[in-house]
């Protein structure tokens, strides 16, 4: 199942440059239900990711383990906990993530989006951020963010797999 909100980084404002990937993490990883069920031998894998238009978050699982799956997704999109201490965590593994990137390979293909792209805001808006911002936000921006752009008319949900359909939309 994958949980698709339709927020990337070219949705950013000029000082929220990364807060989409931010924010993927914050919700991802701040998740009790998804720990819970990754370490619940359900046999579930996980994982997240941000680009220019979207934020996903999918989960793999037996069609048996598909409420608790949907539940986990539910939890992980619109009611994350944005405790102090897991946004300073998620901020340091972000930052992280940033340096890690920042290779010639990295610097190149921002040099080729930006010549492909010069007329809209992609070129500007890559999706790990600037680190500067990154460092500073507080955990009510953070909210705010999450707010305005992880409502259920902003999302999307795809369910792939050996399912009753009906059944699903029963739940």
């Amino acid at each position: 199942a994958h949980l698709e909100f339709h927020v990337g980084s070219v949705d950013e404002q000029e000082d929220q440059r990364g807060m989409a990937h931010m924010i993927e993490h914050v919700c991802f990883l701040g998740s009790e239900r998804r720990i819970t069920l990754q370490s619940g031998g359900l046999g579930m894998t996980s994982n997240a990711c941000t680009d220019f238009n979207h934020t996903v978050y999918h989960i793999s699982m037996d069609s048996q383990h598909m409420s608790r799956g949907l539940e986990a997704l539910a939890d992980i999109g619109f009611t994350p906990a944005f405790r102090a201490e897991r946004v300073e965590k998620e901020r340091a593994a972000v930052l992280s993530e940033a340096q890690m990137v920042n290779d010639c390979t990295y610097r190149l293909q921002t040099q080729i989006i930006g010549a492909v792209h010069s007329d809209n805001r992609i070129h500007t808006r890559f999706p790990i951020g600037l680190e500067a911002q990154i460092a500073k936000w507080s955990v009510e921006q953070l909210r705010s963010f999450h707010r305005k752009w992880y409502v259920p008319e902003n999302a999307t949900l795809y369910i792939i797999g050996d399912v009753d359909e009906e059944g699903v939309r029963a739940e």
